[in-house]
């Protein structure tokens, strides 16, 4: 643990005693975003689960109205959106702990020098550790991205009671309602694979917990895969 802190505090500039005010005010600047990404983080819960509660809402005006038999694509459009923001949520929710998890690293690295263990000591009761709330949102995530992929296979079944359609001199309504509810489900397909590759774009030198540089960092580079260290983050001009 000291090895890794003496490189942490290297890589970043600050060793020496004539560092310690810089130090100090590194350890406050990381609590108070440590503090800001936790708001955030249930901000950004919120907001999706608002944003699903609203598209739950339309899928059931939608499948039980009177008219639904003439909008019966309808359901379809909406369960694929939100299948796509089920989605949307989950990989959220791992982005924010991913940067609070970035800013508490740093707190542990900083804190022994001012504030001792405080920050890396739990106190563990006769009950053990409980629920994790972060991993309890996320697997709620994932129960709603299922949720919403059986919503969007009865919805598909109930827009097309029959599949093939029989081919015809003209276009009936079914086969405009299968035409597109594959492009729905290829839209959330494609959706779900889009937002899977929006990761925090975070490039630089990659330094191992030793402090040597082990590779250049762009995100999701194969030579760092698996690994953990520090990557100094190139500035934006």
């Amino acid at each position: 643990m000291n090895a890794d802190r003496d490189a942490y505090i290297r890589l970043l500039g600050l060793e020496g005693w004539s560092k310690k005010r810089l130090r100090k005010a590194a350890l406050q600047r990381a609590h108070e975003i440590r503090m800001f990404e936790i708001e955030h983080f249930w901000r950004r819960a919120n907001y999706f689960w608002l944003l699903q509660a609203a598209v739950f809402t339309a899928v059931g005006l939608s499948l039980f109205s009177d008219k639904a038999a003439k909008i019966a694509i309808l359901p379809v459009v909406l369960a694929a959106l939100g299948a796509v923001t089920g989605s949307a949520s989950w990989f959220a929710s791992q982005g924010s702990k991913f940067w609070l998890s970035n800013w508490e690293r740093h707190i542990d690295m900083l804190e022994d020098e001012f504030e001792g263990g405080l920050h890396k000591s739990v106190f563990i009761g006769a009950k053990g550790t409980r629920w994790s709330v972060s991993r309890l949102n996320d697997g709620l995530g994932v129960a709603f991205f299922i949720f919403w992929i059986i919503v969007l296979i009865f919805a598909s079944v109930q827009a097309n009671p029959t599949w093939p359609c029989q081919p015809t001199n003209q276009l009936s309504d079914i086969c405009w309602n299968q035409l597109l509810t594959i492009v729905c489900w290829l839209g959330m397909v494609g959706g779900v694979w889009f937002l899977s590759n929006q990761q925090s774009a975070v490039t630089g030198a990659f330094h191992d917990a030793g402090g040597k540089i082990a590779a250049a960092y762009s995100g999701a580079d194969a030579a760092v895969k698996g690994k953990t260290g520090l990557a100094i983050r190139e500035p934006k001009i």
